[in-house]
């Protein structure tokens, strides 16, 4: 009934302002960024970060679920965070990323089929076990196909406490591959590729896109020996496996992070690879004095939550 209300009030009020929250969920700590969203604009209305007691989460899951229930939702009442739909980032050691190749002739049924196996095959989880959701495009009589997913009982108990002990309405999961990239206003050429690298305090990620799709992922962590070494050897390596199924070359790089470090990865980068480099602070949400990794994770989901129509949003929707 609530829903339908909702819509109803859309339809009379077309310009009302919209809210979105984001929930970035670690082992340490939680951040949230509740956003609205009134003509096509969006604004900041809470942001807040509460560390959680060790051993609550580990490794992404939820260890103590009625002490995370308490520190979710004082953290919720504390700063007053009122949206009833929200957004969370898979736990990165339980999130999966990988595009597929499959006939673009195929039916309905067939393409299900086709792709669930394939999903059975490269991700180390059963099917049953997972939640996933994806998106096609069609080049060369290919349907290539990225698909998302999450570990089924991971996902649930986030869910479950969210709307039992939080009432939240709607739970949806994204990667933090796409909250990032949601975040950023720079327009691509649809047919080109090119590489967002996040180059933050413990790591050095990249992501490698085609037609608004995730097409590749890695990270190094800084504290590994010859880091950088390995870093640049990995993106290599995802280059060479671009072109090798897309017949194209990636243009353009854009780093985000710290600007001092930023500026020395741009200038080694493109000692090796000679293409254009870019440090993009281009982002849809800014907030003074903070773009913390966490914050622009955080940002990014929330807007997942008010442009859930957007082509480029890939939600798990649990019900």
């Amino acid at each position: 009934m609530k829903k339908i209300i909702n819509k109803i009030t859309d339809l009379f009020h077309p310009f009302k302002k919209k809210k979105g929250l984001g929930l970035y969920v670690t082992d340490d700590y939680i951040q949230a960024v509740q956003l609205k969203k009134t003509r096509g604009n969006y604004s900041t209305e809470v942001v807040g970060q509460k560390p959680l007691p060790k051993k609550i989460i580990q490794n992404g899951e939820i260890i103590n679920k009625d002490l995370f229930a308490n520190e979710l939702n004082y953290f919720l009442k504390e700063y007053k965070i009122s949206c009833d739909n929200c957004i969370l980032a898979i736990p990165e050691a339980h999130s999966f990323e990988h595009t597929f190749f499959l006939p673009s002739n195929l039916s309905n049924k067939q393409f299900k089929a086709t792709l669930e196996t394939l999903i059975s095959e490269t991700i180390p989880i059963p099917i049953n076990n997972l939640y996933y959701s994806y998106k096609s495009f069609v080049r060369s009589k290919v349907s290539v196909t990225y698909v998302t997913a999450g570990n089924k009982e991971i996902l649930r108990s986030y869910s479950e406490i969210l709307k039992k002990f939080c009432n939240k309405s709607q739970v949806g999961f994204i990667p933090l591959s796409q909250s990032l990239y949601l975040n950023l206003t720079d327009e691509f050429n649809n047919d080109a590729g090119y590489i967002l690298i996040d180059n933050c305090d413990t790591k050095t990620s990249y992501y490698s896109f085609w037609t608004d799709t995730v097409f590749d992922i890695g990270h190094i962590l800084k504290s590994q020996e010859n880091s950088l070494e390995n870093f640049f050897k990995e993106l290599s390596l995802s280059m060479n496996y671009f072109k090798q199924h897309t017949k194209r070359n990636i243009e353009n790089i854009l780093i985000f992070g710290e600007e001092q470090e930023s500026i020395d990865l741009k200038n080694n980068l493109f000692s090796k690879f000679n293409i254009p480099i870019t440090i993009t602070k281009n982002y849809k949400i800014i907030l003074e004095n903070n773009l913390s990794y966490s914050f622009r994770i955080a940002s990014g989901l929330a807007i997942s939550c008010l442009d859930k129509k957007n082509n480029k949003n890939i939600i798990i929707n649990i019900e």
